[in-house]
This record gives C-alpha cells, sequence and structure tokens, in this order.
C-alpha cells in the first residue's frame, strides 16, 4: 500500500543552504537528511547508534539529538518505502517537490554539497513549487500525510469536505471573536508574563498546525522557558478539553521543545464543572482560566 510522507531537505532558516541541498537533491535523484549515525540493521541497532552519539560530549548541538530525532531517523530507514510518494517541504507553507520513492534508504558520510547522510532514491516530478497563505506542513523533519491531504496540498484533487456539524459550526463562531480579541490585544491580557510564539518563518502562534490538530494559541513563558498551549472554549469547560490540550504539549514537547525547555497548558474557558475540577486535580502543568464579557445597550452614551 502507498503511503504519503513530507519531507524537509534542510533547515529552511538559512535560505542558501537549503537551497543548495535540495538542488543537490534533486538534481541526483535522492532525498537527504542529516543525523550522522551510520547505516542501521536494525531498529534496535539505530537507536543504539543514535544513544551513543547522543551522548557523546563533544557533540556541538546536542539539543537537536532528543528523541524527536530518532523517530524521524525510524521513519526514514524503516517506515518509508519503494513506491511511496513523498513531498519536498521548504518550511512550514512551501512545496518544493513532488517524487516517487525508487529504493532502500542508504548511508553514506560525504556526498556533494549536500548535508545529509542518510540518503532515498525518489524519482522527482516535474512540477512547479507551490506557496500557501498559511501554515500547512508541521515542522518535524519527517511526517506521514494521509492520502487525500497529499492530493490536495500536490494540486492533483480538491478535498471535498464533510458536510459541517450546525453545532460545532456555532460553537466555532462563538468562539472566534475570542480568539481574535486575545490575539489582537495579547499584552494587554497577559501582560508580560507571556508573549505569542512566533517561529522561525515569521509565522505567529494563533491557529498553530500540527499533524494532530491546529492550537488556538501558541505562547511562549520567558520566566520558565516554557511554551504554552492554549486552547479556548466557548461556554461550559469540560474535562475532555483536557485531553486535547494534553494531546498538544505533547506534540509541542516532541518537536518544539529543545533542552532545558518545557511546555504547558491553559484552558479559558466561561464556566467551570465538577469534571473539569477532577481532571486537573490529576494534572500539574494544566490550568484553567476564565473570561467575562460585559455587554450592556444603553439610549444615551456611557457617562
Amino acid at each position: 500500500m502507498v503511503r504519503y510522507w513530507a519531507i524537509a531537505p534542510a533547515d529552511y532558516g538559512n535560505r542558501e543552504r537549503f537551497e543548495q541541498c535540495w538542488q543537490y537533491d534533486r538534481a541526483n535523484g535522492i532525498m537527504a537528511i542529516g543525523w550522522d549515525v551510520g547505516a542501521p540493521s536494525s531498529r534496535d541497532d539505530l537507536e543504539a547508534k543514535y544513544a551513543e552519539v547522543a551522548h557523546n560530549a563533544k557533540y556541538a548541538h546536542k539539543e537537536s539529538w532528543t528523541r524527536h530525532g530518532l523517530n524521524m531517523l525510524m521513519k526514514f530507514w524503516f517506515d518509508i518505502q519503494p513506491g511511496d510518494r513523498i513531498i519536498a517541504r521548504a518550511g512550514t507553507k512551501r512545496l518544493v517537490g513532488v517524487g516517487t520513492v525508487q529504493g532502500a534508504p542508504y548511508y553514506a558520510s560525504s556526498k556533494g554539497s549536500t548535508w545529509g547522510r542518510n540518503f532515498l532514491p525518489v524519482s522527482w516530478d516535474d512540477i512547479k513549487k507551490r506557496e500557501f497563505p498559511n501554515v500547512v506542513f508541521g515542522r518535524h523533519t519527517v511526517s506521514e500525510l494521509q492520502e487525500d491531504r497529499f492530493l490536495a496540498l500536490t494540486g492533483e484533487t480538491d478535498v471535498v469536505p464533510a458536510e459541517p456539524d450546525i453545532q460545532l459550526q456555532t460553537e466555532f463562531a462563538m468562539e472566534k471573536p475570542l480568539e481574535e480579541f486575545i490575539v489582537s490585544n495579547f499584552s494587554a491580557v497577559f501582560g508580560a508574563d507571556f508573549q505569542l510564539y512566533k517561529d522561525d518563518e515569521g509565522s505567529y502562534g494563533r491557529q498553530y498546525r500540527t499533524d494532530v490538530g491546529i492550537i488556538d494559541i501558541l505562547a511562549w513563558e520567558p520566566a520558565t522557558s516554557s511554551y504554552v498551549v492554549m486552547e479556548l472554549k466557548r461556554g461550559r469547560l469540560v474535562d475532555e478539553a483536557v485531553g486535547q490540550v494534553l494531546r498538544y504539549m505533547g506534540w509541542v514537547k516532541e518537536h518544539l521543545c529543545r533542552q532545558g525547555e518545557g511546555v504547558r497548558g491553559i484552558i479559558i474557558g466561561r464556566d467551570r464543572d465538577d469534571r473539569l475540577d477532577y481532571a486537573l486535580s490529576m494534572v500539574e502543568n494544566v490550568e484553567a482560566r476564565f473570561y467575562r464579557v460585559d455587554f450592556q445597550l444603553s439610549p444615551r452614551p456611557w457617562a
């Protein structure tokens, strides 16, 4: 069965190096990623090799050698198969290539001008680059996509959305102005405690897209060097919101946090119930905060 993937040939923060790496990959019919651990014989062997390098005190960028890196290599070496389809992405908003995997992965310590050490043979399609107005890719090096999403991103088909649920649509309409107000008045609402997150490409943390959903607001807490996942809920807060926030927090920890950085969650709503209280009593790094809307009409201007 064909599977679908999005892979970053290099860090898009350095545009010159990215372009050099991508042009080399395309010209030579390969997809390359970094992490210099050698050719693994099995998943266990890769984990052992990775752990050895990750704990090497002489390595200059130890923060890059997190569990996230190991997960990316596992997918690259053992999950991607010949015949699978790949999107080459530049940052989170740009598609630069589409291709089909032609063979098994291999390792080379030095190969041309690319920074990668792990290679896949790929036949690249003749396709133009696509740039999207919003974030469409996560920041992880290797990620799997659903077929319909892959086809929509490559322009091969239009995805017909499911019939919207009227109640959910109404709740979203109620949450949208609240989100807009908080983001537009972020400093006034939170003071100096939090900063709205901004990634390397200049995208802010409103409606921050991940491969497990969209975070309403992603912020940064300088005092604790922590990311803050904020989820907005209309009306009464229920305990299901805790699971949603924890899922997003897990993604942030895996894909954004570097050494010494943390992550916590805030659920923002109007009312609390007992179920939420019980759920939060068992979670140390998630809290609830409550808003109040005071809207009144008068036949005369307010004094």
